[in-house]
């Protein structure tokens, strides 16, 4: 979690604690019976707690909007950056799609064997996902730590990789034959 949310977070905490506070002190107010002098004096006396509550409520509030304000910031910030680095991915895809196109195959296929994902770009459609999910969003695990841990990759590697080629070897000849095979309207 960045400084930025930990801020926010920490904040919007206070915020809620002295809301609470201010919401028991409140109904304890509201509910304290006034028949005896003893009685009165615990009224007076959670009034004053209200009354530093909110204080303390509104402080909160103050640090709240401060957090939110400095997390915002830096989201535009970096939506700023965001906007200002496409132009760059374009002309990289640009580049690829260029190269791929002087190239003599009609079709390219990028297998992420650990993700189970396949891509497929040809000349008209570019690149397309066939099988799989899209990218994980950032800040999520990475996509090999699973692998990592897991006891077949660790004891035969190379024979898991033969495994996974071969599934996707598979995978790719029963797309092709369904593409091939005749429907009714084709006979």
């Amino acid at each position: 979690m960045a400084n930025s949310d930990l801020a926010l977070a920490e904040a919007a905490a206070e915020f809620n604690d002295a809301l609470a506070a201010y919401a028991r002190l409140g109904e304890l107010f509201l509910h304290t019976p006034l028949s005896s002098v003893k009685q009165l004096e615990r009224a007076n006396a959670t009034l004053a707690e209200i009354a530093a509550c909110e204080e303390r409520l509104q402080a909160a509030g103050q640090r709240m909007v401060q957090a939110l304000a400095s997390a915002r910031s830096r989201q535009e910030e970096l939506a700023a950056e965001v906007v200002a680095h496409v132009p760059a991915v374009q002309a990289r895809n640009q580049q690829l799609h260029d190269l791929l196109t002087r190239s003599p195959f009609d079709q390219a296929y990028l297998h992420l064997s650990l993700e189970q994902t396949i891509y497929v770009w040809t000349r008209s459609e570019r690149w397309q996902l066939v099988k799989g999910s899209p990218p994980a969003p950032a800040g999520s695990e990475l996509w090999f730590k699973g692998v990592l841990r897991d006891p077949e990759w660790l004891r035969d590697p190379a024979g898991r990789a033969r495994v996974e080629a071969q599934k996707v070897l598979d995978e790719l000849a029963a797309q092709r034959r369904k593409t091939k095979e005749p429907t009714r309207a084709d006979c």
